[in-house]
């Protein structure tokens, strides 16, 4: 009855009773349609027993029911300022707001907490960045020195993460107050049972590390800190592809403005491996510049590229790559989340095979018409000239984009440091004699308002102002100094009946169109200008792949619904 009223197909059907076997087929029988799973009785208790988190919360080693047990968090904290690991037990202000905060808060849960120094390994905080300067607290041992947080009194499996987040903030609000920026991390939590067979044994449990950041007297989530674009005017809707993920910004309809949020982080051991594997496969794979063309039409013996570029310096002609094994991924690389349980690519890879599959592909692409073969390592320096080195050193940090800070924010070590962040704005205007003026007053003001430097080109019709930011302030959440970036814009004189054509400029030189986010299908949303501002409208495909369309719809343009 509950999948007819909801209107769903499937569903897991649990109780500790037992589902006679005529009840399951009358079930099947009368209900063709609707898919139904069954777990009862000895099922169950081979679930719970199988599971080393829940037979610590359930299983006391003679029947089901709760275990008195302990959730327990370890914790980091680390002050901005020489990034410096903080233990707040041996500070006697900050353990008495420490008690005080936390305890307010298992109050409210009617739970009992205690806390203590304890030893703990870097499993918990993954992905983890250790401090600039090693210490004894961190860096010089493999084991961290960490304050331990524990609840006793019932926690919920699904008030884990909840709990973990609130803990974050108020010990980031504390130790903020006494030493005015920090970060804290609240690691993968442990449960342990107080009674039963297993009493005593920790066990991590599988929610992921939360992390908060305290200013002040303020605290928030370091994700909310640091991504751009997740409310506000900014936006960080666009149709970029994969490969045009090194062209995505957060961007600013009323005012035409876009703007880059990056983030340098020392490399995990994960990145070292992946840097290795992705060179080795480099110089194996094959590349060719070949004449423009927006589908592939080669010979039929091979086959599409594994991607490709344009390349922009001769006329014409993009830089394609036929990837090996070992460095499958693209031309632009983004950085995939370390927790994710795929294995590293070149693990399985027979060497010999793909080697002579490689062959067989370099001498079949040389015989295409107007190709040109190009050694891994020029296809490496050019790619470097139009996008960014594809093979950077092994020591070299490891750069998040704007589009990998927005989509692949857990793949970040933290805790993160707010002077590795910097970003860039960008106003482009249709070039004419009469836009110099406005250019160059409007970058003299953004540059020094910003603290960046500014440098103005004309291309392809357009004066383009970019102004770099080489270190955002430490103080300054990203979503505030997108905030900072569009008050000087406006005060600079450069609103958004300036003739602005960023959007324009940004969908002509990289293919990427700001404010557009494909759904159902060919249709799309993006925004339109009217008297009242900018809205949301749907367009189609066609709509915006027409190269005499302006971009965005002007004010006198409507969008068409198409079927």
């Amino acid at each position: 009855m509950a999948l007819v009223k909801f209107d769903v197909a499937q569903g897991l059907f649990v109780t500790d009773a037992r589902i006679s076997p005529q009840a399951k087929r009358e079930y099947i029988q009368d209900y063709p349609k609707l898919a139904l799973e069954f777990l009862d009785r000895d099922e169950l208790v081979a679930e719970v027993v199988s599971n080393p988190v829940l037979r610590a919360l359930w299983f006391d080693g003679g029947k089901l029911g709760t275990v008195n047990g302990r959730i327990t968090f370890p914790v980091i904290i680390r002050r901005h300022d020489g990034d410096r690991p903080l233990l707040p037990l041996r500070h006697s202000a900050l353990r008495e707001r420490i008690y005080n905060l936390v305890g307010q808060e298992a109050a409210l849960r009617k739970l009992k907490v205690e806390a203590r120094e304890s030893r703990s390994s870097r499993a918990p905080f993954e992905p983890y960045r250790p401090p600039r300067r090693l210490t004894m607290d961190e860096g010089f041992t493999t084991d961290l020195r960490v304050t331990e947080i524990g609840f006793r009194g019932g926690v919920a499996l699904h008030d884990v993460s909840a709990l973990a987040e609130a803990l974050a903030i108020k010990l980031a609000e504390a130790a903020a107050a006494e030493f005015d920026a920090t970060t804290v991390v609240v690691g993968s939590a442990f449960v342990t049972p107080l009674e039963g067979d297993h009493a005593g044994m920790r066990t991590m449990m599988e929610a992921s590390r939360v992390a908060a950041i305290g200013v002040g007297t303020s605290a928030v989530l370091e994700s909310e800190w640091f991504q751009p674009g997740r409310a506000g005017e900014w936006d960080a809707i666009c149709d970029a592809r994969v490969s045009e993920s090194e062209w995505v910004r957060v961007y600013h309809p009323p005012l035409d403005v876009a703007a880059s949020c990056e983030i340098a982080t020392p490399p995990a051991p994960h990145d070292v491996l992946m840097r290795q594997t992705s060179r080795l496969g480099w110089e194996k794979s094959v590349f060719a510049l070949l004449p423009e063309q927006d589908a592939w039409d080669g010979s039929p013996e091979v086959p599409a590229p594994d991607d490709r570029i344009l390349w922009r310096y001769e006329a014409g002609k993009m830089l394609c790559g036929w990837f090996h094994p070992l460095s499958r991924g693209g031309l632009v690389m983004i950085p995939t989340d370390p927790g994710d349980e795929e294995p590293l690519p070149g693990f399985d890879v027979d060497d010999e095979a793909a080697d002579r599959e490689m062959d067989l592909l370099r001498e079949l692409i040389s015989k295409l018409d107007g190709v040109e073969l190009v050694t891994p390592d020029r296809a490496r320096h050019m790619l470097a000239l139009v996008s960014a080195d594809p093979l950077p050193r092994d020591d070299a940090p490891t750069l998040f984009r704007t589009a990998d800070v927005l989509a692949s924010f857990g793949a970040l070590a933290s805790p993160i440091d707010p002077s590795a962040r910097r970003g860039s704005v960008t106003i482009a205007w249709r070039a004419s004699g009469s836009k110099a003026a406005p250019v160059d007053t409007t970058g003299q003001a953004l540059a020094v308002a910003l603290e960046g430097g500014a440098r103005i080109v004309q291309e392809d019709g357009f004066a383009i102002l970019t102004i770099e930011v080489p270190a955002l302030p430490r103080r300054m959440s990203t979503p505030a100094w997108l905030d900072l970036v569009a008050a000087q814009v406006k005060a600079s004189g450069a609103g958004a009946r300036c003739g602005h054509a960023t959007a324009q400029y940004w969908a002509h030189r990289y293919g990427v169109r700001f404010g557009v986010h494909w759904h159902e299908g060919d249709k799309v949303v993006a925004w339109e200008q009217t008297s009242k501002g900018f809205k949301p409208i749907k367009l189609t495909r066609k709509d915006i792949e027409d190269p005499d369309r302006p971009w965005p719809p002007s004010a006198d343009e409507e969008g068409e619904e198409g079927d």
